[in-house]
């Protein structure tokens, strides 16, 4: 399971192309768009989790992830940009959450095993006519809304498919883990969590302060620990902090002081540094 980002609100351009060692790819929870060419000839890449809070998924995103067997875009997606799933031909199943408006050219060209498309949307949205482009949709099969049947059937390039079927209701929703518990004692920080077999995503920032009381140099200091869980299939947890002061930390390292050695001890610890 893979967590690759870079601006925790934006994935930028080009920001993984060509990376073929990425596999399972879970995008964090905070993100809301996905870059241009992101992810573009990321061969090796077999699964993708994209969370509710990304609205746009750009340009070539995933052009040529050729290893995608499925993906499911979430409802919070209303654009997708052109090519930005042109050449996975690996790709067999598409879903299109409720919220899309807008599907640019060739999003969807040549997905050659592409056998069944869901799109939720109940007002058909705009796309080009080449969205599909060298997918053979006509032996291929479209399954939308039921208030909304005779518009796709009506409505090119939907009206290419070889099968048009009526589904009920929203796509699954993606379940949630559950927001991580901290707890700290004998210089070790524990992560808990209800949602089983998650992995824990830590970050640590430290705080130092030294005051002066008469002719003595008060060492203290104060961490802040921050963590986040995330599981394949499951949307990424609410992020849980805690504060740890020098006074709660005490002796960690054992050499008779407490001091910014006990921090570094602790801190490492919590990022598997040792």
């Amino acid at each position: 399971m893979g967590d690759y980002y870079s601006n925790p609100l934006y994935l930028a351009h080009h920001l993984f192309l060509n990376e073929i060692e990425i596999k399972d790819l879970v995008i964090p929870g905070n993100v809301t768009s996905i870059g241009k060419y992101t992810f573009s000839g990321c061969s090796g890449l077999t699964s993708v989790v994209l969370p509710n809070s990304v609205t746009s998924i750009e340009n070539g995103a995933f052009r040529e992830c050729i290893g995608l067997v499925s993906v499911t875009i979430p409802n919070s997606v209303t654009t997708i940009g052109q090519y930005a799933f042109y050449g996975c031909s690996g790709l067999s199943s598409v879903t299109i959450g409720s919220g899309i408006t807008e599907i640019d050219s060739k999003v969807f060209g040549t997905c050659e095993e592409l056998l069944d498309v869901y799109c939720y949307a109940e007002s058909v949205p705009t796309t080009q006519s080449n969205v599909f482009d060298g997918s053979y949709p006509e032996y291929a099969t479209l399954h939308v809304p039921e208030v909304a049947y005779e518009s796709y059937k009506n409505t090119a390039p939907w009206s290419n498919f070889g099968t048009i079927k009526v589904i009920d209701g929203e796509p699954p929703v993606v379940e949630k883990c559950a927001t991580p518990s901290i707890t700290y004692g004998n210089g070790k920080v524990r992560f808990a969590c209800e949602t089983e077999g998650v992995e824990y995503v830590p970050t640590v920032t430290f705080s130092q302060q030294q005051p002066i009381n008469g002719d003595e140099l008060e060492l203290g200091g104060t961490f802040i620990v921050s963590v986040y869980a995330v599981k394949d299939g499951y949307d990424n947890s609410d992020t849980a902090t805690m504060t740890i002061s020098m006074s709660q930390m005490g002796d960690v390292n054992a050499d008779g002081e407490v001091n910014a050695a006990d921090i570094t001890v602790v801190v490492n610890a919590i990022l598997g540094k040792q």
